[in-house]
């Protein structure tokens, strides 16, 4: 490394200045992990014991001069409520709350840091947003020009508000009692401990102080900060080493140097910067290297091919060596994809505990009990993609396997949508505790506990272990401080901070902090220097973060007052991107390049800058996967001799089992040979899921069982004669007749005797199909119904003659009638359809026409119904008639049931039994022709429902 690091010439200095007396000197860093390696650097340069200097960051110096505790983040809102309780009579409750508490209590914090006169600051907020208010009905060019004015005829505010407007009216108020409390017990929120100290810093510094100070390595102050360094630099002498470059700093323009140039103009901090400074980051010696590569995996895994690169050499500094992560979400894949040839990584940044797997389920166990749902006499249930979504979480599978498996094997079987607590129980009472109704948050917090135990015991990785102990010390210190502040918590809002927790909470790992290659955020980087820099996710967003800050006080107040803006976030973020640039030889920042959700695959504008400004020569790079384009090749299947055995379990045998084709595995064929293979040659069946929607076959079966359930309920099991005077009382069964559908069909809430939205509106419907339906047979009765929902069982099979592959041979065919009925002579096959079905084709060849998008598979069905009544009485002689009742046509006033060939209406069967038959055959005879392969559709439309859809490869 040509340049020395920081902390190198800190050590140097500190050596050369104190030798073996360093121990007289105290070195205030931004962070602690700066004075870890400041030992290590500063070891090498004695040859005897000595005692080091003290070593603390600045939040550490500063607290340790005050006699308050810090807060914690979660304590401080619990009192900021208690104590807005009393000021607000009628206050919300905790959930409507915690929200802006949260804003509330980063603003104090805020103020106090930077030395702000609260009441000045809260009497300003409360005028703009009275002002806000007053002219909200204005164009915002007209509000600028009025409220230049801060005096004038001002319309009344409405209800809503005056409340509004009160919340602002005691923030100075609530500021004020929430401090007093805060000290009546010891304790304080970072800001407020600053400003007691900044405000106290004379006797503070002389009760305390001994020896010298050094201030080592900052960018940027806050007031508070400013006042106490301020303070020793005057009166105690201290020294003031800065971290700086002239890159940055005499470019008036570059905002890292934003904050050393406002100290440069300062009467105190002036003194403190040395004549010269150098010029390290336009070293022409530095090689930089922009690497655009697809997705967060791409980058971890480029890193780690450039690792096993770099481990080979005999030159290779594990030491030397950074990966600077500034999304966290990487920290995982990285380590996975780090080479067995490095010997020692060390993490300084934390295991984010929303990454784990355990937060991940009590998450989604928070979730369940959030939307726990009442039904009838208030009964709880749990809706079943909440108790899915449990039951398959990994931790569930790792600690009660064989009962979830049970449980998940109930719900698809019997398509549980709701499921009740009681069923559950009764079902699986190993599991039963987990979905157990807690009455409040409480009681949740309690049964975590509890689990966590449990996990605790089984538990060997020790990751897992630290995440465990964490989580049960993050559940414990809401429970208790819920408790001590007497505020109590809804499970609603327990979740919310739950989530908070999980993101804010890190779980340290252990290993010897010096060793190794390094990897670290962002902010953890701050004074660290490295030969082999290594930057993730270098996308604009990202590195810059972003910079929107959620406050109460507007942004013009802000910078009035020179609270924090986001030009000043800017600063900070872009000084911690040159700053690690300074003194490394080779730097290669990696970005993401595809745009997805919350990605724009931009390359961060900090790289695009420093490419502009900057002498560097920047090597540009992208690593892709090739992507060849294959042609997807037609699958095929020859009718080979182990597949016409499976085919032959469909020809009538005497003596031996055979199986039976539906209608429905006829029009599968004509739809595509392939998915007709899949289904009923090799019997892959599509997977049980549950479901709460209603597809168009769900709903078909639906109206069919409800007419069944009407016509079966009415008549006697023989059948008997319906006449227009019995339609009032069929009428009646009709809500009846649509429940016992829904039940048969495990699409309704039997354990809560209720039904969801979408079910009752589907049921809705289903009763104006039924009362169409029974207006036609009105005026059709009298009739007589002969048979319901007619199956195999019930004799209604065909076994259809053909010639194939030079043998005669019978196929084995069929099928349920939806109604038979007889009026007279006349004998009617009904069908009941409630999709776009037509009851009209122009010829009959176009029934089987596979080519044809409007083949009418409706009347190729009832016709095939038609041969199945023959089959099962051949002596009858009676006008076979074939009917359709669709959807499309029912409820115009001129409806009727007959099918239209042609220009002529369909009245017996027979007229054009010979020809369908002939045609039947053709078709059937097809599928048996060993000639004929099972190949794909060439209508890709038909794939876009079809379950096998990825087994083709035409997804």
């Amino acid at each position: 490394m040509k340049n020395q690091s920081f902390l190198k010439s800190l050590a140097k200095k500190c050596h050369e200045e104190y030798g073996q007396n360093t121990d007289q000197l105290t070195i205030i860093f931004p962070n602690r992990r700066a004075g870890l390696f400041f030992r290590k650097h500063l070891s090498k340069l004695t040859t005897k014991p000595i005692w080091s200097p003290q070593i603390v960051s600045l939040e550490d110096f500063i607290i340790s001069k005050s006699d308050l505790t810090p807060a914690d983040q979660l304590q401080s809102i619990f009192i900021l409520y208690s104590v807005y309780k009393k000021l607000i009579p009628n206050a919300e409750g905790f959930d409507k709350f915690f929200f802006w508490g949260e804003m509330i209590l980063k603003d104090f914090n805020e103020l106090d840091s930077y030395l702000i006169n609260p009441q000045h600051i809260f009497t300003i907020i409360q005028s703009q947003k009275e002002l806000d208010e007053s002219f909200y009905f204005l164009s915002e060019e007209d509000q600028k020009v009025i409220k230049s004015f801060w005096s004038g005829f001002l319309p009344k505010a409405s209800k809503a508000q005056s409340t509004f407007l009160s919340t602002w009216k005691i923030l100075n108020e609530l500021y004020q009692k929430f401090g007093e409390v805060l000290k009546s017990e010891q304790i304080a929120y970072k800001g407020l401990i600053y400003r007691e100290v900044a405000e106290q810093i004379a006797d503070k510094a002389d009760q305390n102080d001994h020896g010298d100070y050094w201030f080592a390595g900052f960018n940027a102050f806050t007031a508070s900060e400013e006042q106490i360094i301020k303070y020793y630099l005057q009166e105690k002498d201290a020294q003031m080493i800065w971290d700086v470059d002239a890159y940055y700093l005499k470019d008036e323009y570059q905002e890292s140097g934003y904050f050393f140039r406002q100290y440069q103009k300062d009467a105190v901090f002036k003194k403190t910067f040395p004549e010269e400074i150098p010029n390290k980051i336009d070293s022409p010696s530095k090689r930089v290297e922009v690497i655009s590569v697809p997705l967060g995996e791409g980058q971890v895994k480029a890193v780690g091919e450039r690792l096993e690169e770099l481990s080979a050499s005999v030159d290779f500094n594990e030491e030397n060596t950074v990966i600077v992560l500034p999304d966290e979400n990487l920290l995982l894949p990285l380590l996975n994809s780090i080479p067995k040839s490095v010997e020692k990584v060390n993490i300084t940044m934390g295991y984010p505990l929303k990454n784990s797997r355990y937060f991940s389920f009590f998450e989604s166990l928070l979730n369940l009990h959030v939307n726990i749902r009442s039904g009838k006499d208030d009964q709880k249930s749990h809706y079943f993609k909440h108790v899915l979504s449990l039951l398959n979480h990994e931790v569930c599978q790792m600690h009660f396997s064989a009962d979830v498996d049970e449980l998940v094997g109930y719900i698809h079987d019997n398509n549980r949508v709701n499921l009740t607590l009681k069923e559950i129980e009764a079902k699986s009472p190993t599991l039963a505790a987990l979905f157990a109704n807690q009455e409040n948050a409480a009681e949740v917090l309690l049964y975590f506990e509890q689990l966590i135990d449990q996990f605790m015991d089984k538990e060997e990785s020790t990751l897992d272990k630290s995440v465990l102990f964490n989580l049960r010390v993050a559940l414990k210190n809401i429970l208790n401080t819920a408790t001590q502040y007497d505020v109590k918590l809804e499970i609603d809002v327990l979740f919310r901070i739950f989530k908070q927790i999980g993101g804010s909470t890190k779980v340290p790992f252990t290993g010897e902090p010096l060793e190794g290659i390094q990897i670290m955020g962002v902010l953890e980087t701050r004074n660290l220097d490295f030969e082999n820099v290594f930057i993730l996710s270098m996308n604009e967003g990202t590195f810059p973060a972003d910079s929107s800050n959620s406050s109460f006080i507007p942004y013009n107040i802000r910078k009035a007052f020179d609270l924090p803006v986001a030009e000043h976030h800017d600063a900070l973020q872009s000084y911690l991107f040159y700053r690690l640039l300074q003194n490394a030889d080779k730097v290669s920042m990696y970005y993401n390049n595809i745009s997805e959700f919350n990605h724009s695959g931009e390359l961060s504008r900090l790289v695009k800058q420093l490419a502009f400004e900057s002498n560097l020569t920047i090597e540009r790079k992208s690593l892709v996967n090739p992507v060849k384009a294959t042609v997807v090749k037609p699958i095929t299947i020859k009718k080979e001799a182990s597949v016409l055995d499976l085919l032959n379990e469909y020809l009538v045998s005497d003596g031996n089992k055979f199986t039976r084709l539906s209608p429905s595995a006829l029009n599968t064929y004509l739809d595509c040979r392939l998915k007709f293979y899949f289904r009923y040659i090799e019997k892959i069946y599509e997977p049980v899921e549950v479901t709460d929607d209603l597809d168009p076959a769900l709903f078909g079966n639906l109206l069919h069982t409800s007419m069944e359930y009407l016509y079966q309920t009415y008549s006697d099991d023989k059948g008997r004669i319906v006449a227009a005077s019995d339609f009032t009382a069929i009428r009646n069964l009709i809500a009846k007749a649509i429940e016992f559908a829904f039940a048969q069909h495990k699409m309704s809430d039997t354990h809560q005797g209720s039904q969801n939205g979408r079910s009752i509106i589907a049921g809705r419907v289903i009763r104006k199909y039924i009362e169409a339906i029974l207006k036609y047979d009105e005026a059709y009765a009298p009739f007589n119904v002969m048979a319901l929902e007619a199956g195999s069982k019930d004799g209604y099979v065909l076994d259809l003659p053909i010639e194939v592959n030079g043998a005669k041979v019978s196929v084995a065919l069929k099928g349920v009638i939806d109604r038979i009925d007889q009026k007279g002579e006349v004998v009617r096959i009904l069908d009941y359809k409630s999709g776009r079905d037509e009851r009209n084709f122009s010829k009959m060849e176009s029934l089987f026409d596979r080519k044809s998008t409007s083949r009418n598979k409706a009347v190729m069905q009832v016709f095939y119904y038609c041969l199945l009544y023959k089959a099962r009485h051949p002596e009858e002689t009676v006008q076979l008639t074939p009917g359709i009742f669709n959807s499309r046509d029912i409820f115009s006033n001129d409806f009727d049931v007959k099918i239209k060939y042609g220009k002529t209406y369909v009245e017996d069967f027979a007229e054009v039994e010979a020809e369908y038959t002939d045609l039947l055959k053709q078709f059937v005879g097809e599928i048996f022709d060993s000639e004929v392969p099972f190949d794909q559709t060439d209508d890709t439309k038909k794939c876009g429902y079809c379950p096998y859809v990825g087994m083709c490869m035409r997804g």
